[in-house]
């Protein structure tokens, strides 16, 4: 897999897995186990909306056994969320939708103040081999447009130093995308 490099490189105390929709994954349950694995010490999330939970009928069992957090992020305050009736797993909700911005990204935006109001600045993405600073730029690929062309994820290869420079580092320019 890879992210068993990362694992050799970094201890996170916490550990989500996320990403759209997780459970669109047909492989959402070796991935996990994987996971567990390779962050033997982190604190697991598996973050979802929950609505695909039926399409997984050993997901809880595999959470139960993997001590897994299921994470149920509530898109609006009427969300209906098949939850198992009595489970031994770890069941949080989260209200996402009180903490979400849909402002679309655009340039010009101040980066320091853009980074002290993002719910996502604590969210650091370990995604296709790279480490980013913003789901929104990992996930969706905003890096291929030129006012963010500065913007660069780290890198496997990266030194040590250089880990420690980019995790530790908070605003840069490519926050300036949102509002």
């Amino acid at each position: 897999m890879w992210f068993e490099g990362w694992s050799k490189r970094l201890r996170p105390t916490h550990f989500s897995v996320l990403g759209g929709e997780p459970l669109l994954n047909p492989n959402i349950i070796p991935l996990l186990k994987l996971v567990k694995k390779y962050w033997v010490g982190s604190e697991i999330k598996l973050v979802t909306n929950g609505l695909l939970l039926p399409k997984h009928p050993t997901l809880l069992q595999t959470l139960y056994e993997n001590d897994i957090t299921l994470d149920i992020s509530l898109h609006d305050s009427n969300t209906t969320i098949p939850l198992p009736i009595s489970s031994p797993i770890k069941i949080n909700l989260r209200k996402s939708y009180e903490k979400w911005r849909l402002d679309p990204p655009s340039p010009g935006h101040n980066p320091i103040i853009s980074y002290t109001k993002c719910v996502c600045r604590f969210c650091t993405q370990l995604h296709n081999n790279m480490i980013w600073k913003c789901p929104r730029v990992a996930y969706v690929g905003f890096t291929n447009l030129s006012y963010w062309s500065d913007y660069k994820p780290l890198l496997l290869s990266a030194s040590d130093e250089e880990v420690e420079e980019f995790l530790n580092r908070k605003e840069e320019s490519i926050c300036g995308i949102c509002p």
